[in-house]
């Protein structure tokens, strides 16, 4: 079998024009007898514009919305879960302050607006006194304990009849869902 190399000493991308071929066991090059079948008078043809002075464009206002004092809203993992239903924190960051609220957040209904019930207001303060204590991993409820990584779990069954160690495990996730929570607020403001 001959192989037929590319001479590149006076290749130019710019005018190189592969051959055509034809597959038929060898390749061959394709006579002209084709190209009086492929003519098209399509390619002349001109798109008329009447009225070019008349063209409207529409743009369509989608920031029209857009509320510039709007408020920065991150959610925490949940620290409980049951039948659908999140218990969570938020954290809402405004130009003045931050809020810490615990949240329930029920998936089994359709509008998010309505999923959400804030069932306790833990932290209201001034963002300097909020991003001193996450800075430095202190529990923004009591503004003394410091938050330390964990493992989130969420097996409860085995709970059931024993209240006490129930409600350990439930503050021990929300130790560590907090943690996770102060990362995330660090990451998105000193980015």
């Amino acid at each position: 079998m001959d192989v037929e190399n590319l001479n590149l000493d006076d290749f130019d991308i710019n005018t190189f024009e592969p051959p055509n071929f034809k597959v038929n066991g060898d390749f061959t090059l394709l006579d002209n007898e084709d190209e009086e079948n492929y003519s098209s008078d399509e390619e002349d043809e001109e798109i008329e514009v009447e009225n070019e002075g008349d063209l409207e464009i529409d743009i369509i206002d989608e920031d029209g919305d857009f509320d510039e004092n709007f408020d920065n809203v991150i959610y925490s993992y949940p620290f409980y879960s049951k039948d659908g239903v999140d218990y969570e924190y938020r954290i809402t960051i405004s130009e003045e302050e931050l809020i810490l609220e615990q949240v329930k957040c029920d998936d089994n209904k359709v509008d998010f607006d309505e999923s959400i019930q804030v069932f306790s207001e833990i932290f209201r303060g001034s963002l300097n006194e909020a991003f001193e204590l996450i800075t430095k991993n202190i529990d923004l409820r009591d503004k003394k304990t410091v938050l330390q990584e964990g493992i989130i779990d969420y097996n409860f069954d085995n709970y059931k009849g024993d209240v006490e160690t129930l409600k350990k495990k439930i503050e021990g996730n929300k130790i560590s869902v907090l943690f996770e929570l102060y990362k995330e607020i660090i990451d998105s403001v000193y980015e």
